[in-house]
């Protein structure tokens, strides 16, 4: 038996355990539904036959990287590894990147709240440019007041 053998044949038996996990009851019933088949195929994949490609396509697309990476590795090896690393990377920096954005929303938010605590006599004062309200409106009156 070659290398190429022995991963396909590890390769059948990730995909009979991934599917046994995904449905826990019926493996072969559910899974002919979701995947438009007849129970018959679905009971030869969990036996450790690969699906045709279409098939193989519709579970990848139904459970991602995780299904591929977990399928394919007795095949190429590490590279589903690495992939994986990338992708928690990509998600680490994003994840990074909402919790800056969330530190300067919680910013905004302590400096409104400072805003707020202020006394009114002091937001009148500061509103009208260190000058009381009441000697703005007295300014303004008089301007209005001039022929």
């Amino acid at each position: 038996m070659c290398a190429a053998d022995a991963a396909h044949i590890e390769m059948g038996r990730r995909i009979s355990a991934w599917l046994r996990d995904a449905y826990p009851h019926d493996v072969a019933k559910m899974a002919a539904l979701d995947f438009h088949c007849s129970p018959h195929t679905t009971r030869r994949w969990l036996e450790g036959a690969l699906p045709e490609n279409k098939h193989f396509a519709a579970m990848a697309s139904r459970w991602g990287k995780r299904f591929v990476a977990f399928v394919m590795e007795p095949l190429v090896g590490p590279w589903a590894t690495y992939a994986m690393d990338l992708e928690l990377d990509d998600m680490r920096r994003r994840l990074d990147a909402l919790g800056a954005e969330l530190k300067g929303d919680r910013d905004a938010v302590d400096d409104l709240q400072a805003d707020a605590a202020i006394s009114p006599v002091g937001r009148r004062a500061e509103f009208a440019g260190g000058r009381t309200v009441e000697a703005v409106s007295r300014a303004d009156a008089r301007r209005a007041a001039r022929p």
